[in-house]
């Protein structure tokens, strides 16, 4: 990714390599955005861990980390960027998945995850709304998979 923004000509690239599922790294994530661009004006909320497909009860264990990397990384990211969003009059972008919206078979953790993104971020709109918090918030809401895929993937 470096190289590809150096060719296309950026005169400065930062980036920072971090594990959603350690409980220290999205406030360390967004901290060092400050620290390098002095505030933010845009957060776009872009990562997942998945379950294998087609495996139908979890583990509390493996169910706490895909809670802590589809959402509660998702609510420290926010939480920690949210003052300079207020500042800048920003925009916070998640994405999520129509499993937050409609249940299917063999995604409960997954799915249990993203029904709390939208939980989450569709009452903070409310909040800021009501606060007069310019901070705009836009939910993307991606689809399924095709059958045969989802069928292939469960074997």
């Amino acid at each position: 990714v470096v190289g590809n923004c150096r060719k296309l000509g950026a005169p400065k690239i930062f980036y920072i390599a971090a594990d959603m599922a350690s409980p220290e790294a999205p406030e360390s994530v967004v901290q060092f955005a400050l620290d390098k661009l002095g505030g933010l004006d845009y957060l776009v909320l872009n990562h997942i861990g998945g379950a294998p497909a087609g495996t139908r009860a979890r583990s509390a264990q493996a169910t706490r980390w895909l809670m802590q990397v589809n959402f509660l990384s998702y609510v420290q990211l926010t939480s920690r960027a949210l003052p300079s969003l207020t500042d800048s009059e920003g925009s916070l972008v998640v994405v999520s998945s129509l499993l937050g919206r409609v249940p299917a078979s063999f995604s409960t953790p997954y799915s249990a995850a993203k029904f709390a993104l939208d939980g989450f971020f569709g009452s903070l709109r409310r909040e800021l709304d009501v606060q007069d918090v310019n901070v705009a918030i836009t939910m993307c809401v991606l689809g399924l998979r095709d059958r045969a895929s989802a069928a292939e993937a469960v074997r």
